[in-house]
């Protein structure tokens, strides 16, 4: 309290307060002290927590009583080279395990020769199937074969005259295929009378439909024969597919080319010699 009066009186040597308001402000200041003095320390904490009955804890119950445990038995350990009743035991379920392993190995070998029995048979069984479906095909056409084959003769117009015509003059064993190859190709019965005039024989029908192919004109063969070419099948589709015609020949002849091979012919015609040309090289060299 002295420390307060001693502040209030500075502070009215300072000039801060008034002798009246520091008077009043000592007034206050005692009857505070005073009323604390009286009633004492305030209470502290929550009134309800103060004036709260105390809570009963409930009886703990007392553990059960347990009934006492017999005595564990000792354990009895088996001494060192004394005789094991299980052994006999283990060693015979052991032989049994053995043998059954046995059998059963010898069963799956068994079933593996039998399967590798079973499909050699079978493998041979389809080799069979596909030889026989093959000589089948080789002996004769399929149905659906046949079929497409009379579809491709009515549609190039091939009538049943002409494989007439054919088979008078002497092809009997023609196939459907290449009577179809032998009319797509213009081989008709008069051109086939033509080559024979002009000395071919029979010509196979591969050779005829190259003849056809290249366009062979029958009428040159006469003339080929006559300057001394007797020309076969291949010479005729040579001499037709590069235009080796007869009067190239025949200017050859005339510029002293007399003793040519047909195959040399051939390569003359091909490489764009002309015959005037080998009569100047010939008349320079001789």
């Amino acid at each position: 309290m002295s420390e307060l009066y001693r502040s209030v009186l500075e502070m009215v040597e300072q000039g801060k307060l008034t002798p009246e308001e520091a008077q009043e402000l000592l007034l206050g200041l005692e009857a505070e002290e005073q009323a604390e003095f009286r009633s004492g320390p305030a209470p502290t904490g929550d009134p309800q927590e103060r004036y709260a009955k105390p809570q009963e804890t409930p009886p703990t119950a007392s553990p059960r009583p347990q009934p006492p445990r017999p005595p564990r038995p000792p354990i009895e350990l088996q001494r060192a080279g004394a005789p094991d009743p299980a052994r006999g035991v283990r060693d015979a379920m052991r032989a049994q395990l053995q043998a059954a392993r046995a059998q059963t190995r010898e069963a799956y070998e068994r079933q593996r020769q039998v399967q590798q029995q079973a499909r050699a048979a079978l493998r041979e069984l389809r080799d069979q199937e596909r030889d026989a479906r093959r000589r089948e095909r080789e002996t004769r056409p399929g149905a659906r074969r046949r079929v497409q084959q009379l579809i491709e003769l009515s549609a190039h117009g091939i009538s049943p005259e002409y494989v007439r015509s054919l088979r008078e003059l002497g092809y009997t064993e023609l196939s459907l295929d290449d009577i179809r190859d032998l009319g797509v190709h213009g081989i008709t019965p008069e051109y086939l009378c033509e080559l024979r005039k002009a000395g071919l024989g029979h010509l196979k029908p591969r050779e005829l439909i190259e003849f056809g192919i290249h366009r062979v004109n029958p009428a040159q063969l006469a003339e080929f024969r006559a300057l001394g070419y007797d020309l076969n099948a291949r010479d005729i589709v040579a001499f037709s597919t590069h235009g080796v015609e007869p009067q190239y020949v025949r200017a050859l002849h005339d510029a002293g080319l007399h003793d040519l091979e047909p195959s040399e012919v051939v390569q003359l015609a091909l490489h764009g010699v002309r015959p005037e040309d080998a009569r100047m090289y010939l008349g320079e060299t001789l």
